[in-house]
């Protein structure tokens, strides 16, 4: 089940209340900029379309546009039509989406507030306490092991790369 269903303890109704119309705003006007992108996308394909069928018609004449060598290769069919409703919807859901959560953002400011205050109980502080003192100790073995190798690459001439130190073997030679 997802987390949404079960907020933290620590949350008030109004804080979960606050969440869910953000999350919401988000959701709606996601939709809302796919449908209108998509419409656009298909929008601005037929207008290419035109323009190129009507730039294409005018080649023969003497009067040739400069954009005229632009419209010659391009194929406009059924897939870019798809391709251009695609693109459209997902670029419109995009911004739509991401501007809803940058204007809705304000109405989060006391829930941030919220996850300012430490409320673990002493339990879990001695459990976090004990998997900092874990991860600094792993740290530690590794900065060791890396140390060592080191030191054993430098001992035994390897050097610093991966450069064989300096002895190359050479194919059909007995040389090292």
């Amino acid at each position: 089940m997802s987390r949404a269903f079960t907020p933290p303890d620590t949350l008030s109704k109004d804080d979960i209340n606050a969440i869910a119309d953000v999350r919401r705003e988000i959701w709606s006007n996601g939709f809302k900029g796919m449908a209108g992108g998509a419409v656009v996308g298909y929008a601005l394909h037929g207008t290419v379309k035109s323009i190129q069928a009507r730039i294409m018609k005018n080649t023969g004449t003497t009067t040739k546009t400069k954009i005229a060598p632009l419209f010659e290769h391009l194929k406009l069919n059924a897939n870019t039509a798809f391709l251009s409703v695609m693109l459209g919807a997902s670029l419109g859901a995009f911004i739509l989406s991401s501007t809803a959560g940058k204007n809705s953002v304000h109405k989060m400011h006391h829930v941030f507030e919220v996850g300012k205050v430490d409320t673990s109980t002493p339990y879990q502080k001695s459990i976090n306490d004990a998997k900092l003192e874990e991860e600094h100790r792993e740290r530690k073995e590794r900065v060791l092991s890396r140390r060592k190798t080191l030191h054993d690459n430098l001992i035994h001439g390897q050097g610093l790369t991966d450069s064989h130190g300096g002895n190359w073997t050479y194919q059909g030679s007995d040389k090292n």
